[in-house]
Formats: C-alpha cells, sequence, structure tokens
C-alpha cells in the first residue's frame, strides 16, 4: 500500500512513476488475495518475498494516478517501496522542485534525488566564513538555547551563554539532554534508559525500541528541514555545530536547525505510546542485528504517516528562524 497526500506520496509497495500523455502518473500494485493459500500469502508478505507458491491465489491490479505537480512536495520510497522511475518523471520532478527520497528500515535516508539548481554560492560562502569570524559559535549557541527552551532546560541558558566552544556547547547540550529524557515516564517494556545506541556516545544505531522510534522521526524531520534549506539556498553538507561528522549525515546543517523541533518528534511519540498505537512488540532487530527496526511494513507505513502529517507545518513555522540566522551571516 502507498500513503497520498496533496503534499507528499509514501510509497511502500510495487510502484512505477512515469510520463503518460504528457502528464506525470503514479502507479500503484494493489494486491488481494483469497483461496487456501491466505495464510501463506501473509507470511510471504511479512518476510517481504515477491513469489508466492502455486497454491495461492493473488490477484494483482494497477491503479494509476495522475499527479497535481504543483502541490506536491517530496516522494518517500521505503523498502517495501519496488518499482521504477521514468526519466521524463525526474525531468518533472527537476522542474517543479519535487524531492525524491529512499529512507532503509532506520528512517535513514539512504539516497535522494534533490534539484541542485536551488543552492546559492554567497550563502555557501557565508556558510564557511562563520567558522573564521565566530558567527557559527553564535548561531550554535542560539539553536541549542531555543532547544532548551522547548524542553523546559532552561536552567542551563546562563552557562550556555558563557560557552566559548562548539565542544563547550555539545557538553552542555549532552548534559540537558540526559537530564530531559531521565523525566520521561515509560513503562519498563521499553528497556528505555536514556538516548543511545549500541555504544552510550552514539545514538545512531538504536538497539531498544524507543531510540529505534525516535531516530525514525529525528530523521524524516532532518529531511523536512533539509527541504526548506534547500529552497533557500543552504548547502546542506557545512554545518555550523555538526560539522565533518564522517560518514554519517549528507544533512549535516539540517541537524543544526532541527535542534529547536525535535520536541514535535518526542511529543508525538510519547503519545502514540500512551494510546498503545505502537508497542515494544512491534519492534524487532535488523538482519546484520547493529539496530532495532519496525517488524511489520504497515505499521511502518501507518508511523511515517504521522510524523509527516506532524511536521507538515514545519517550513512555515521555521522559516523565521532561518531568516534570522541568515541575517546573522
Amino acid at each position: 500500500m502507498s500513503i497520498m497526500t496533496d503534499q507528499t506520496i509514501i510509497i511502500n509497495s510495487g510502484f512505477a512513476l512515469k510520463q503518460k500523455d504528457g502528464l506525470p502518473v503514479f502507479v500503484k500494485r494493489n494486491i488481494k488475495r483469497s483461496g487456501s493459500g491466505k495464510e501463506a500469502f501473509e507470511e510471504a508478505l511479512k518476510e517481504g518475498k515477491q513469489k508466492f507458491s502455486i497454491a495461492d491465489t493473488v490477484d494483482v491490479d494497477f491503479e494509476e494516478i495522475i499527479i497535481d505537480l504543483h502541490s506536491l512536495k517530496q516522494i518517500i520510497i521505503t523498502p517495501r517501496g519496488k518499482g521504477y522511475i521514468s526519466t521524463a518523471f525526474i525531468d518533472f520532478c527537476l522542474e517543479h522542485g519535487i524531492l525524491i527520497y529512499w529512507i532503509d528500515p532506520r528512517g535513514k535516508i539512504a539516497a535522494s534525488f534533490i534539484p541542485f539548481h536551488m543552492k546559492k554560492p554567497t550563502m555557501i560562502i557565508n556558510q564557511c566564513r562563520a567558522h573564521d569570524n565566530g558567527k557559527a559559535l553564535e548561531i550554535s549557541k542560539l539553536l541549542i538555547k531555543l532547544k532548551l527552551e522547548a524542553q523546559k532546560m532552561d536552567s542551563l541558558i546562563p552557562k550556555l551563554d558563557k560557552a566559548g566552544s562548539t565542544k563547550e556547547i555539545l557538553q552542555i547540550e549532552g548534559h540537558a539532554a540526559k537530564a530531559y529524557f531521565n523525566k520521561w515516564s515509560i513503562g519498563e517494556e521499553w528497556r528505555f534508559n536514556g538516548r543511545h545506541g549500541r555504544k552510550f556516545n552514539d545514538n545512531y544505531y538504536a538497539i531498544d525500541p524507543l531510540n529505534s522510534f525516535l531516530n525514525l522521526g529525528y530523521n524524516l524531520l532532518a529531511q523536512k528541514m533539509s527541504e526548506t534549506l534547500l529552497k533557500r539556498g543552504w548547502e546542506l553538507s557545512i554545518g555550523f555545530l555538526h560539522l565533518d561528522v564522517k560518514d554519517r549525515y549528507y544533512n549535516q546543517l539540517a541537524y543544526d536547525f532541527i535542534e529547536p523541533y525535535r520536541t514535535w518528534i518526542d511529543d508525538l511519540v510519547k503519545t502514540m505510546i500512551a494510546d498503545t498505537e505502537i508497542k515494544p512488540s512491534d519492534f524487532i532487530f535488523s538482519k546484520d542485528k547493529k539496530s532495532m527496526v519496525f517488524k511489520e511494513h504497515e505499521v511502518f507505513k501507518l508511523v511515517i504517516d504521522k510524523f509527516i502529517s506532524v511536521l507538515n507545518p514545519l517550513e512555515h513555522k521555521s522559516l523565521p528562524l532561518i531568516r534570522k540566522i541568515e541575517d546573522m551571516l
């Protein structure tokens, strides 16, 4: 199945994005099952198999939907999305500034299609100069100050104001994050003891359900922020606070700008847990055993849809802050 709104298409099944009669078309593959092979089909579907035994009765139909490119902003393809994109459709995306993202089971952007004509050389030069003229430190303090306010950790702001390096800022931010998450009241079944991954100083490879849940939300938040920054002409690889994180993120700048908005994800995650929409049993270790991921594709899709709905106002809400930082450069 796939989810389609005016602004976003989330693809979670077989698909084609192509041109037909001069119009952009999204082709969805819809599968229906019946007969004695129902149980075998469901089990094969859970395992992501593309072929089924003769004993299964499987009906496949294809639905063609004409896309309104004037309102569409992004296309997200999940690991379950298998299909093709025509060069004609890519031309449509280039013309209308539509971004395409491929996400892995952890919610990390594995690949992307981004129209590069959005970048502004003067903005990129100013980003680089900010690390020499002290403005990167000033901007980093502003972003973390807003994060501390959103987390209700205001008591650390005076210490932040005195920080003389990004290292000091990160230490203060880390101390605040530990205290902030220690206040969370989460059931023992979630096995949550703070933000971390396989290593306690690195939350990337989450080995418990809640950190995996949060990682997915934060990655989608960074993706949404990346789109907004690209439209303004920023270079995503040059951050102010997050810089030179080897082999980690192509959009390090976005991870600077999302700091004040992480609580949007936190609040939604806590609400979904409280409403038992998501349970620890919805997670399983990835095939490489390095991290936890969503076990069911349908749950994965549901969560992405919820996150996208919460993040839709991000561009409008974050523009005043982005413009302020542009003026600071």
